[in-house]
């Protein structure tokens, strides 16, 4: 949610992985303008790209 607020697009992840992923997968859509569809998809990379169980940029969570 804080991703599409940022980007003023709309991204559906749906629940379960696509069939027949190994490692499981999910195909995600991002719809909005060009531009702002080119932002989701960076700020999703940078999430994915984050070691796990370290907290995102505006998700909220403090360390300790």
């Amino acid at each position: 949610k804080q991703i599409q607020a940022n980007t003023m697009t709309r991204i559906q992840i749906p629940p379960m992985p696509d069939p027949g992923t190994m490692p499981p997968a999910r195909t995600i859509s991002i719809y909005g303008n060009p531009e702002a569809q080119q932002r989701a998809l960076h700020e999703i990379n940078e999430i994915i790209a984050l070691p796990p169980g370290q907290p995102s940029v505006g998700s909220g969570a403090h360390g300790a």
